[in-house]
């Protein structure tokens, strides 16, 4: 579960926002994650990275949750 916020700055919400499970309060909208990907802009942005230090790979493994209809294709 991440902040909208996540998902604007990796540029998904504008496009995927229908088919996300997303909740909102008095403060800020919540949303499970349909994919992985923006979950690496955290993880890329915990520290400062030399280009000495690259090729850097991540992985992660866990489940994924869209809000789409039994059969849809995206």
């Amino acid at each position: 579960m991440a902040k909208n916020d996540l998902w604007i700055t990796s540029g998904h919400w504008e496009h995927y926002k229908e088919d996300m499970y997303h909740w909102q309060n008095d403060e800020e909208t919540l949303c499970l994650k349909p994919m992985d990907c923006p979950f690496g802009i955290l993880i890329y942005n915990e520290k400062q990275v030399s280009y000495r230090d690259l090729p850097i790979r991540f992985n992660e493994i866990g489940r994924i949750f869209r809000n789409e209809k039994s059969g849809e294709l995206n």
